[in-house]
Formats: structure tokens, C-alpha cells, sequence
């Protein structure tokens, strides 16, 4: 994944690496068109040697659909298959009600900001 570059149109995904940790952010709309780019770079990184904690960093996500609950939640699930713990951070108001209504909330270890899930995961 390039920090910063467009992965598919609609949707802009960075990421941050330091001591065993991604911190993955997105920016735009998570949907069928646009949640393709965004499953290879996750299962990508999940799978890397020294990756020991997934930060999904959702602060500038506006939409997301139940092609990208899908997602993440394959990602979830590879990550325990690898031993890699993965969780969310800074869901809009939007985020926040889909995974409320979706159950996805109960799933995921979701926190207010990148720094509070950063100082959980140590």
C-alpha cells in the first residue's frame, strides 16, 4: 500500500508502520467499487512476519457499505487465523450507527482515536 494513493476511485488509503504495528487509515466511501483495493492491502499486510496489531484508523471514512463490513470483517477473521490482533478506531457518527445496526460493533474492538487504541494494544 503507498501512503496517501488513491487505491480504487472513492477511496484514499494510508498507512503508518512502526514496532510490529500498521496503522491503516481511509478516506471516502467503503462500497462495492471501492472495497477490492482496500481487501488485497489488508490481507497483505495481515500476512506480513512481524505485523503483531492492525489499526483501522476510520475518522475520514463518510460511507460504508455491506461490501466493506465484509471486509473487515474477512480481515477479523484472518487475523486471528494469524495470530494478529486487529482493531478500529475513530468511526464517524454514520460508521458508528451501521455497525450499531449491523452487530458489528459487538465484533470488533473499537476505540475513540488511534492514540487510545495504540496505548490499549501496549
Amino acid at each position: 500500500m503507498t501512503s496517501g494513493q488513491p487505491a480504487e476511485e472513492g477511496i484514499r488509503i494510508s498507512e503508518r508502520r512502526f514496532d510490529g504495528i500498521v496503522v491503516v487509515s481511509l478516506n471516502g466511501r467503503l462500497d462495492s467499487n471501492t472495497c477490492g483495493g482496500f481487501k488485497r492491502a489488508l490481507l497483505e499486510v495481515i500476512t506480513e512476519p512481524d505485523i503483531r496489531l492492525l489499526v483501522i484508523d476510520l475518522c475520514d471514512l463518510v460511507y460504508i457499505s455491506s461490501a466493506g463490513l465484509s471486509v473487515l470483517l474477512l480481515a477479523a477473521q484472518k487475523s486471528k487465523a494469524e495470530n494478529r490482533s486487529l482493531v478500529l478506531c475513530a468511526l464517524t457518527q454514520h460508521v458508528q450507527d451501521v455497525f450499531d445496526i449491523s452487530g458489528f460493533a459487538s465484533i470488533f474492538p473499537i476505540y475513540r482515536s488511534v492514540e487510545e487504541a495504540l496505548s490499549a494494544a501496549t
